[in-house]
Parts: structure tokens; sequence; C-alpha cells
């Protein structure tokens, strides 16, 4: 399976480059937050694409992203990178955790690649 798609990561190994537990992965894919690209069919691993990801980091109440979005975008086009695919939210700190909505946590990050030159 692996060699079929090595483009992709396991969620072992997504979860050392994000400081993201294991379990949360899992519990976040089992509740539809955060799913992989690709799952097998055989052993159900789950697997996010592999590569290289810009990345931000927003606080407050849902919705108030202060155009984050728009900024990675910014910084991409200025530093000769191509955003590729969706932009991912996960919420390391919401209403679960934390009372004051203002102090949630989301991270922000959505996958580049050097530009091609024309």
């Amino acid at each position: 399976m692996r060699s079929e798609h090595k483009e992709l990561l396991s969620v072992k190994e997504f979860a050392a480059l994000t400081g993201i537990e294991e379990s949360t992965l899992r519990y976040w894919d089992r509740i539809g937050v955060f799913q992989p690209s690709l799952r097998h069919e055989e052993n159900n691993y789950r697997l996010p694409p592999r590569g290289d990801y810009l990345v931000g980091y927003v606080q407050g109440y849902y919705g108030q992203w202060d155009d984050l979005p728009g900024r990675l975008a910014t910084y991409a086009e200025e530093n000769g990178l191509e955003c590729e695919g969706p932009v991912y939210a996960i919420w390391l700190l919401d209403e679960i955790c934390i009372q004051n909505p203002a102090e949630y946590l989301a991270q922000v990050s959505v996958r580049v690649r050097k530009r091609k030159s024309a």
C-alpha cells in the first residue's frame, strides 16, 4: 500500500509532523472534523497528503479568521509558492476546553509547492 501512495503520510507521520496526538487525529476523523484524503480499504489506514504546508494560527470565535487564508495565499505568492488543495482548519482550543470564545485557537493550513517557472 505505501509503495502505491508515496505522496501520502501515515497518521503516525502526520502526528509527528504537526504535534497533534494520533488519538486526536483518529477521533477527528471519526466525527468528520478532519478527514484524510485516502483510506486503505483492507486495514482502514488513514493517509493524509504528504507535502509541505503553510500554517498559521488564529485566535477568536468561529469565523473570525481575519482573512488568515488570504494572508497565507499572499505569503505563498511572495515566496514563490503555489497553494494546492483546500484550506484546513483544526480547532486546537474550542468550547470543549475554553469558556471564553475570544480565546478559541485554530491552526489553519494549506498544502503548498514551489511555483513552476514560466
